[in-house]
Formats: C-alpha cells, sequence, structure tokens
C-alpha cells in the first residue's frame, strides 16, 4: 500500500501513456449515469466498531500516534464548528483467518489532543479513506474507494465512495460510484446549503482514455448534476475547493505523449462551465486551495532535469486564472507536496513527504508568504508522510498522515506551534558577484563567478537559535557545523560547472532557513 496518499496516480499516468493509442475528442462537458448502490453490509451494527482501544492511544495532547493494526495511515483531516479535529484514513489488520484487511478508520479529537472516538467501517471488501468534510451540522462525509482484490487496486477497478456520519461518529447512509472500468477519487468538499462535492476521474485504461469528472450531491446523498472534462487523453480532478459564491473549483492534471501539467476546471453552482486553464508545468496535482482573495493554489509534484526526479511544486494563479508565480523544491531525492492550506495571512502552508536523506521517507513542509517568499522550510525528523493541513482561525496549523514505527505505520497527527526558523544573514558569497581565490571583486550583471577556493560564511542574528547548519553542493552534503563560527571552505568543482549551493540552517524544533545559489566554477 502506499504510504504518500497520491503519488501512485504518477503510476497511472505512465501505464495510461504506455498502453496503446486511441484518439480522444475535444474537451467535453456531459453527463455520465453513474451507478449508486447502498451497500447493506453497512447497515449491520457488527460492521461498525466504535470503542476507545485505550491500548493503542498515547498521552493526550499533540502529536498522537493511533496504532491498530500493520497499517495505519491517515490521509486527510479537517476542524468541526466546536474546534474538533477529524481525521480520515485506514487501518490494515490481519484477521483471524490470516488474510489481511483494510477498513476506513476515523478518528475524532479535541483541540489538545484528546481522543474523542474513533470508528471503522467496512464493507466486506478493501476499504481506503481519502477525504474527509464536515457540514453545518457538524456530520461528517467521508470520501474514499473500495476494491475486491490487490490486482483490482492496480488496475484502479475501484468503487468510489462516500459514507456520511453524524458528529457522534453514527453510521447515516453511503452512496457507491462506479463508472466505466477504470476510476480514481479526488476531493471533498460541502458548500453553504450543505451540498456535498466530490470529484475525480474515470476511463478504461485500455483504451487511453480517462476524463475529469465532478459530482454535486444533497446532504441526503441524492445526486443533483455530474459533470466530466476531458483535455488532450488523460484528465483528472485531484482536488476540489470552493469559492464564496460556491462556484466549484477542481484541480488536476491533464496529460498526452506530449507533455502533462496542472490544471484548474472551474464550475458554477448549476454545474455550467466557466472556465478551464492548462499550466505546462508540474506533473501532478495534488491539492487545490483558496485565499481570501480567492487566488488559486495548487500544489503537488514537478520534476527537475538537474536532479531526473520528482519535485515539490506549487503554483498559484488569480481567480481569473492567470498564472502569478510558481515554486519548485528540489532537494535531489523525490519530493511531493501532498496538500495545501492558506492561514489569516495569506501564507501558503504545503506538506507532504521527502526523501531528502537519501535514505529514508521524512515529513516534510514548506511555508511560503503570498508572493511565493519561502518563509521556513520544516523537517521534523519524523520518518512517515504527511497527507493532510488544516488551518484554523487562529491559524494554528495541524497536519495528520503516518509515522513508520520499525516498518509498522501508524496513524500521525500533530499541531505545529512553532514555524519560525533561525533568522540568518548570507556574507558570503553575494549573488551576482564574482570572486577569485576568496576575494570579491566586481559585480556581473547575472550570475555568480567563484574562482578556486572561497569560505562560505554566514551569520546568525541569534546563535542561540541554531542548532546547526548543512552545506550542500549539487543536493550532496558536504559539511555540518555545530560551532557559532559557521564557515566553509570550499575548493571543489569539476571545470566550468553549474554548481547549486545549498545552505540550510535548523534549530531544534526543525525549523529551517534556507540559502540557495546557483554558480559558476570555470576551475
Amino acid at each position: 500500500m502506499n504510504k504518500g496518499k497520491k503519488i501512485f496516480l504518477i503510476m497511472l499516468v505512465t501505464t495510461l501513456l504506455l498502453s496503446s493509442f486511441t484518439q480522444v475528442d475535444a474537451a467535453k462537458d456531459e453527463k455520465i449515469d453513474f451507478k449508486i448502490e447502498p451497500i447493506k453490509l453497512f447497515n449491520d451494527p457488527l460492521c461498525i466498531s466504535k470503542q476507545k482501544l485505550s491500548n493503542y492511544l498515547q498521552d493526550s495532547g499533540w502529536p498522537q500516534i493511533y496504532d491498530k493494526g500493520i497499517e495505519d495511515c491517515a490521509n486527510a483531516l479537517t476542524m468541526d464548528s466546536e474546534a474538533n479535529i477529524i481525521v480520515a484514513g485506514y487501518s490494515g489488520y490481519i484477521t483471524e483467518s490470516l488474510s489481511e484487511e483494510l477498513d476506513f478508520l476515523t478518528i475524532k479529537y479535541d483541540n489538545t489532543g484528546n481522543e474523542i472516538w474513533n470508528v471503522t467501517y467496512d464493507s466486506g471488501y478493501y476499504d481506503l479513506g481519502w477525504d474527509v468534510a464536515v457540514d453545518s451540522s457538524d456530520n461528517i462525509l467521508l470520501y474514499g474507494f473500495n476494491w475486491s482484490s490487490y490486482g483490482d487496486q492496480q488496475d484502479l477497478k475501484l468503487y468510489l465512495r462516500v459514507v456520511k456520519i453524524d458528529k457522534n461518529g453514527v453510521y447515516q447512509w453511503n452512496r457507491s460510484y462506479h463508472n466505466a472500468i477504470n476510476n480514481f477519487p479526488g476531493g471533498i468538499k460541502v458548500d453553504s446549503q450543505d451540498n456535498i462535492i466530490i470529484s475525480g476521474g474515470y476511463g478504461n485504461l485500455d483504451d487511453l482514455v480517462f476524463s475529469l469528472w465532478v459530482l454535486k450531491m444533497d446532504n441526503d446523498g441524492t445526486e443533483i448534476w455530474n459533470k466530466t472534462f476531458t483535455d488532450d487523453l488523460i484528465s483528472i480532478g485531484t482536488d476540489v475547493a470552493l469559492d464564496s459564491n460556491d462556484n466549484i473549483i477542481v484541480g488536476g492534471i491533464s496529460a498526452s505523449f506530449f507533455g502533462q501539467g496542472y490544471n484548474i476546471v472551474k464550475y458554477d453552482s448549476n454545474g455550467t462551465q466557466i472556465s478551464a486553464h492548462r499550466y505546462n508545468m508540474g506533473t501532478q496535482p495534488n491539492s487545490i486551495a483558496l485565499d481570501e482573495e480567492e487566488n488559486m493554489i495548487l500544489s503537488g509534484i514537478g520534476y527537475s532535469s538537474d536532479s531526473e526526479t520528482g519535485t515539490w511544486f506549487t503554483l498559484k494563479c488569480d481567480k481569473e486564472g492567470d498564472l502569478l508565480w510558481t515554486r519548485q523544491f528540489d532537494s535531489g531525492s523525490f519530493d511531493a507536496a501532498q496538500d495545501v492550506a492558506i492561514d489569516s495571512q495569506g501564507n501558503i502552508i504545503t506538506v507532504g513527504n521527502s526523501w531528502f536523506s537519501g535514505e529514508k521517507i521524512e515529513q516534510f513542509a514548506i511555508i511560503y508568504d503570498k508572493d511565493g517568499n519561502e518563509k521556513c522550510l520544516k523537517r521534523s525528523g519524523v520518518e512517515g508522510v504527511i497527507n493532510g493541513v488544516f488551518i484554523d482561525s487562529d491559524d494554528n496549523i495541524y497536519i495528520t498522515g503516518a509515522i513508520n514505527q520499525s516498518f509498522d505505520y501508524s496513524f500521525y497527527t500533530d499541531l505545529y506551534d512553532d514555524t519560525t526558523p533561525p533568522s540568518i544573514q548570507m556574507i558570503k558569497p553575494v549573488e551576482n558577484y564574482l570572486y577569485i581565490l576568496n576575494n570579491k571583486f566586481i559585480p556581473l550583471p547575472k550570475n555568480t563567478i567563484i574562482i578556486g577556493k572561497i569560505t562560505i560564511t554566514i551569520k546568525a542574528d541569534d546563535p542561540n537559535d541554531v542548532m546547526k547548519v548543512e552545506f550542500y553542493t549539487n543536493y550532496n552534503l558536504r559539511e555540518t557545523l555545530t560551532e557559532l563560527d559557521y564557515k566553509w571552505t570550499w575548493s571543489g568543482g569539476a571545470l566550468f560547472s553549474k554548481i547549486i549551493l545549498n545552505i540550510m540552517i535548523y534549530d531544534e524544533s526543525g525549523n529551517v532557513a534556507r540559502y540557495e545559489l546557483m554558480v559558476w566554477k570555470p576551475f
């Protein structure tokens, strides 16, 4: 099972593009008849387990770790009107007959980290919780999927499912959607009228056709409308957001043999398409969010030709879809933003996972201001993934995902109460200057050129805030310093080479101030 919530979408796109080619019509918007089949097993009280499970709980407070079975992974979280945290995902366990099972798992905490209840749902198949939302009465809407065999999961022969439970975790209803042969889940939101909107994708892998779709239902689960959109060969709605007028903004992916990129399709509340924008950048957006000005932010995965691997890629555009800026973080190993949220100041909090060390996957977060300036990189040291983020009205940042405990993945939910990195100044080198044998010579119109060795020097405004400083060249760690004199003499580099110089300054909470500079080394 994938520990990064949405990474196996990459496998889908790769599979599609390597399949036999079939011509696809131009972008279209039409109604698809989905099959709705409430599963009777959900009405059986034996299939709904609600218990305290105190044997698996940590002490109250954050972080909270929940370990029930061989694999427990949280994929999303939200907050209700009483500031309780609702976390949704799945739990994997071994039955008495020694078979592996997966169930939806939902946990409700108060905002100080005390568990209120947890509940699992078993349809009789493999069930995986993907996203979560709440309505105005604090009912909880779970979105996920189920499949009958792991072969069906790999082939995306999935039944997409919405389950409604009340604020006490009591089952209300479920709806199942299965169109064509292959299906992929996206996101779920609840509008101002308590209507429920879900996004995703469907198609046929063999025919190389995959369409973005969005469906709106009322609060009782009755379908109001559904729409599809196809651009190029592959379109998938990986997440959904709502603006102040209940317009529906679907973020997703468009791809063909000639490339792929982020896209945004906007509908009004009646399902009429307002606009569609494709950005020929990024490879897989995993989440979309709107700020107070209704600018749209997509975050997910990009690609770096320098490191030849996946990168952390974020895109911001205005409410009309015009591009404002993009930002990319490349550790030199695989990086993936899984979710994004916006605080009251317009700061953009992106969370996910990275193979930064080159040895293990770790939880990761990057915070940008509204203009795309990096404010903080958070590297908490937790081995695992972050799949969801929520910001409350006081700008507290809650995250959830999974932690690896001796190859046993467990729910992991935390509050980031400190995201302020050390304040630093870069003394040497200065960007767009020529340096010869450690001496600063002349300013250059562009580029930084270093001839011979140079002593790279930084200064911390408050040395007590700094735990360590790391120096990287071309993604390789060269030196780690813990003393107050943060200087490193560098003389390496091949002839006429382009070097990515990266300096990371850590505090004790894993907050990182980062300085990155492209330099040229003639010799």
